[in-house]
C-alpha cells in the first residue's frame, strides 16, 4: 500500500503521514499482544473466547447437524444468530481451532484498517466540509479504533468492526451516483451481511427505501427497493429452515429471549434494564419499546425526510436501547455514524454541540472499562452508563436534527 497514493486521493491529510502511521501499526500491537499472552500462559483467565468459539462451532455444525445449532452443548453461550449465518465464517471450520483465532485476530485488524480509510473516503466523496473538519475526522476515526473495548474485542473475535465496515459499505454504495441498479443491489448484499452477522441491524431495513408522503401523495423511488432486496431474499431462505427444522425457530426465540440467561448478564439495553427493576419479562418491555421507538422514528422519516445517514444513526441506536442483550463494545459501530451526523450538520452552532455528545460518548467509552470496579462500590451490578446515555443521545438527534439543519440533497 503507497501512502502517496492515499494522499493524492485526499483519503490522508497533507502532512499527516506519521499520524496514519500510528492508527494503522498500533492496533496491530492487539493480535501480536493476544497471541503472546495465550502463548506464553499469561492471564489465561481472559481466554474465554465466547464469539469466535460459537463462530468456529457453528460453522461446522451447520453442515453435520444444522438442527443442533441452537442446542449443542459444546457452547458457552447461547447461540443468537440466523440459521444461515455460519455461512459467513465456514473457512473457520477448515482449520484446527488455534490456527483458526489466530486468523480471526488479523482479519479484524485488516477490517478496522479497511473500515478507518472508508471513513475518510466516504467523507472526502459525499459530505460538505472543509480542510479542517476533515483533519478532525482523521484523528477522531483513528482514535475509535484505539478505545479499549478493541482489546476485548480482539480477545473474543466479536463482529462489530466488520459490522461497522459492512454497515458503511452499505451506504458507500447507496451514495453513488453512477449505475443506480447495481450499487443499490451491491450496497443492500453488504448491509444484509451486517444483519446476518448481528440481527439487530435488521432494523435499518424499512428506512432503506427513498419513500416520502407530500400532502397525501407518496413518491417512491422504486431503484431503492433494491436496496432490500438481498435482505428479504436472506430472510426468506432463514424462513425456509424454520419451517424444515421447527427446532430451530424454537432455538432462535429462546436464545434470544430466554428469561433465566438474560437476567443473569450484563447488558447496556433499557428494556433489560427496566425488566430487573419492574421484574416483568423482557421480551414485554423490548415490544413496547421498540414499538413505540420505531414509530415515532419511522413517522418522521416518512413525513420530514432527513438524510439516510441520520435514520442510520438512529435506527442503530434505537437497537441498543430496545435490544435485550447489548455488550458495550457496540458502540463502535454507532460512533462513525455520528461523526457523519456531525459533518451533514450546516449549522456551526449544530456541529459544536454534537461534537461534544461525540466526546462525551467518547469518554463514557472509556469509563465504562472500569464498571466492573463501580459496580463492586456503589452500583447495581447490572447498571451501565450507556443504560441512561443511548436514550439521550437518541432523544437530542431526534428533536434537535431537523432537516433544516442538515445538507439533505
Amino acid at each position: 500500500m503507497k501512502i502517496d497514493l492515499f494522499t493524492k486521493l485526499g483519503i490522508i491529510p497533507p502532512r499527516k503521514k506519521i499520524t496514519f502511521y500510528i492508527f494503522i501499526f498500533v492496533p496491530l500491537c492487539y493480535p501480536i499482544l493476544i497471541l503472546y499472552m495465550k502463548y506464553n500462559g499469561i492471564m489465561l483467565h481472559l481466554f474465554m473466547p465466547n464469539d469466535f468459539q460459537a463462530y468456529y462451532y457453528s460453522s461446522q455444525l451447520i453442515f453435520k447437524d444444522i438442527a443442533s445449532l441452537y442446542y449443542d452443548p459444546g457452547f458457552l453461550m447461547p447461540y443468537r444468530y440466523f440459521p444461515l449465518s455460519p455461512l459467513l465464517y465456514f473457512f473457520y471450520g477448515l482449520f484446527p481451532y488455534d490456527i483458526s483465532y489466530m486468523i480471526g485476530l488479523f482479519l479484524i485488524y485488516f477490517q478496522s484498517v479497511i473500515a478507518y480509510l472508508l471513513v475518510l473516503k466516504i467523507a472526502k466523496d459525499y459530505f460538505n466540509h472543509n480542510d479542517k473538519e476533515f483533519i478532525w475526522l482523521f484523528y477522531c476515526i483513528g482514535f475509535i479504533i484505539l478505545v479499549p473495548y478493541i482489546f476485548i474485542l480482539y480477545l473474543q473475535i466479536q463482529t462489530s468492526i466488520t459490522v461497522m465496515l459492512t454497515v458503511l459499505l452499505g451506504y458507500y454504495y447507496f451514495k453513488k451516483k453512477e449505475n443506480e441498479f447495481r450499487n443499490n443491489l451491491i450496497g443492500g448484499i453488504f448491509i444484509t451481511i451486517a444483519i446476518m452477522l448481528k440481527p439487530t441491524v435488521l432494523i435499518v431495513l424499512p428506512f432503506l427505501i427513498d419513500i416520502r408522503i407530500n400532502r397525501s401523495q407518496i413518491q417512491i423511488k422504486t431503484s431503492s427497493f433494491l436496496r432490500i432486496l438481498p435482505g428479504l431474499v436472506m430472510i426468506f431462505l432463514n424462513v425456509i429452515l424454520f419451517i424444515i427444522y421447527p427446532s430451530l425457530l424454537f432455538g432462535f426465540i429462546q436464545n434470544n429471549f430466554h428469561y433465566i440467561y438474560i437476567f443473569n448478564v450484563l447488558s447496556d439495553s433499557l428494556t433489560t434494564f427496566l425488566a430487573r427493576i419492574f421484574n416483568i419479562h423482557p421480551t414485554v418491555i423490548f415490544l413496547i419499546v421498540c414499538g413505540i421507538l420505531f414509530s415515532v422514528l419511522y413517522h418522521h422519516f416518512l413525513t420530514k425526510r432527513n438524510d439516510l445517514i441520520y435514520y442510520l444513526a438512529l435506527s442503530i441506536l434505537l437497537s441498543l436501547i430496545s435490544y435485550i442483550d447489548i455488550w458495550n463494545h457496540s458502540i463502535l459501530f454507532l460512533l462513525p455514524l455520528i461523526l457523519f451526523v456531525i459533518m451533514k450538520t450546516k449549522s456551526h452552532e449544530d456541529k459544536s454541540k454534537l461534537k461534544i455528545i461525540y466526546y462525551i460518548t467518547i469518554g463514557l467509552s472509556w469509563l465504562n472499562v472500569f464498571h466492573f470496579y463501580f459496580s463492586v462500590t456503589f452500583l447495581p451490578w447490572y447498571f451501565s452508563i450507556f443504560t441512561i446515555y443511548y436514550p439521550i443521545i437518541f432523544l437530542y438527534l431526534y428533536m434537535n436534527c431537523q432537516p433544516s439543519t442538515f445538507f439533505v440533497e
